[in-house]
């Protein structure tokens, strides 16, 4: 099997925190960024030496509501920290920051990561990484609200 056809659960460190949630790696399809922080320089001879992600993600179920939206279960928040970064691009982190999805493709020289807006005007960025932790998946309440606030103050990067 060659690198890029590893799953997330190969390569990104604690990806069971999450994988045991929802039985897989899921595609991160129609989250929400909460939060981005770079922490540490990003110059081509001293790369960022991290960039942490507050994410808000959910299963769809087959299930449309009254409203004809598909039905959502096991909301979580997620915090994703990627090391060693380079090539970082994450200029339209904004106010709605709702993802496509999130591709993570290893290769010989690290992680490549493309986050696709799901509207145009969402966020969208991609990175390269040396590594990709999951340092918590934590299942919340489906509105999430102040809920979200207290977790991503929880998971300020402490050196930044």
């Amino acid at each position: 099997m060659s690198s890029r056809d590893q799953k997330p659960e190969a390569f990104v460190r604690g990806a069971a925190k999450l994988t045991d949630i929802f039985g897989r790696w899921p595609t991160f399809h129609d989250a929400s960024a909460f939060a981005v922080e770079v922490s540490g320089p990003n110059t081509e001879n001293c790369p960022t030496k991290s960039v942490q992600l507050v994410l808000l993600t959910c299963e769809m179920t087959g299930e449309v509501d009254e409203k004809g939206y598909f039905k959502q279960r096991k909301h979580t928040a997620v915090v994703l920290r990627f090391n060693e970064v380079s090539e970082l691009d994450l200029a339209r982190f904004g106010d709605s920051n709702v993802l496509f999805g999130m591709q993570l493709t290893p290769g010989p020289e690290g992680i490549r990561v493309v986050l696709d807006s799901a509207m145009g005007g969402d966020m969208a960025g991609s990175l390269n990484c040396k590594a990709i932790e999951l340092v918590e998946a934590r299942p919340c309440p489906a509105n999430a609200g102040a809920w979200l606030d207290d977790f991503v103050t929880e998971h300020r990067l402490s050196d930044s």
